[in-house]
């Protein structure tokens, strides 16, 4: 069962309450394509614009937003880019290039629906990016970082580099 308030339309801790409805998650009305709710019901919000909406309708994660195709990202240590596979266009477009924290980038893991990591060689740092290529901040310094491993949980993140420093 989900329970909400009518007022505000988040969801309700006490069913005590005289504005909570509550319904069966078969009775909900699911998300339409381009939309998902995490909660599995509406109200649901629209996948980011970047991101190809190919969802059947009742997503319920922002993972769902994501098809692989479309989001395929890759970086360039030679041309220090960072790189986004376009499935309509069947070619890869530039999401950031020359960025002042890139140099030489390695590795890339995601750490979140929207988020990655990307280690960059020539600076000693694992800088933090968003989907559409917008810079985020340093994550961390290291020397030399070669590779970047997001492990199973508890999540723990492994930052391998080529010397023993």
């Amino acid at each position: 069962w989900v329970c909400w308030d009518d007022v505000s339309n988040s969801e309700a801790f006490s069913v005590s309450t005289p504005t909570v409805t509550c319904t069966s998650f078969t009775d909900s009305p699911k998300c339409p394509q381009g939309q998902f709710s995490t909660s599995g019901f509406q109200p649901c919000e629209p996948c980011p614009s970047h991101l190809p909406h190919t969802l059947s309708p009742g997503s319920t994660s922002i993972e769902s937003c994501i098809s692989y195709s479309g989001n395929l990202v890759a970086v360039s240590q030679n041309g220090n880019k960072i790189l986004s596979y376009s499935p309509g266009k069947e070619s890869w477009d530039i999401l950031t290039e020359e960025h002042e924290f890139m140099k030489a980038p390695r590795s890339i893991v995601w750490i979140s629906a929207t988020n990655f990591l990307v280690s960059s060689f020539f600076i000693d740092q694992v800088h933090e990016y968003r989907m559409d290529g917008t810079y985020v901040g340093l994550f961390c310094e290291v020397f030399e970082p070669e590779g970047i491993v997001l492990l199973p949980p508890p999540f723990n993140l492994v930052v391998v580099t080529s010397m023993d420093n």
